[in-house]
C-alpha cells in the first residue's frame, strides 16, 4: 500500500487496533534496521540504524502515551512525522511495507 491509502486505515482505527499496530509496527521497524548489519559500508550501516531507532522512538512514544492516556500526537500528525521521516531519510519503501504488514489484521489485505 502506499501513504495515501495507508493513512486512510489508519485513522480509523480504534485505540486497542492502535496499540496493537504500534507493537506489530515497531517489531516490524527493528526487522528492517537488520539490513544495516549486512551492509559492508560502516558509515551508511550507522545511518540507517539512526533513522530506525528515530522512528522506533516515534512509535514507542506514540504508543507509551496511548496506553497511559495522555496527550499525544494525533493520529494524522502522527501519520504525517513518520511518512516525513520515511522521505527524509529515503525509506519509504520500509516504512510503508512496515504500515502495511501491521495493517492486515484490520483490513482486507490478509
Amino acid at each position: 500500500m502506499k501513504e495515501n491509502e495507508i493513512k486512510s486505515h489508519l485513522v480509523s482505527l480504534s485505540k486497542a487496533q492502535w496499540i496493537y499496530l504500534l507493537s506489530r509496527l515497531a517489531h516490524q521497524l527493528t526487522v528492517y534496521a537488520r539490513q544495516a548489519y549486512i551492509d559492508p559500508d560502516a558509515t551508511k550501516s550507522l545511518t540507517m540504524l539512526r533513522t530506525f531507532n528515530e522512528l522506533e522512538h516515534t512509535v514507542t512514544g506514540q504508543l507509551t502515551h496511548i496506553v497511559a492516556d495522555q496527550k499525544r500526537y494525533s493520529d494524522s500528525d502522527f501519520i504525517d512525522i513518520l511518512f516525513g521521516t520515511a522521505r527524509t531519510e529515503n525509506c519509504l519503501k520500509e516504512v510503508e511495507s512496515a504500515l502495511t504488514f501491521s495493517l492486515q489484521p484490520f483490513s482486507e489485505l490478509k
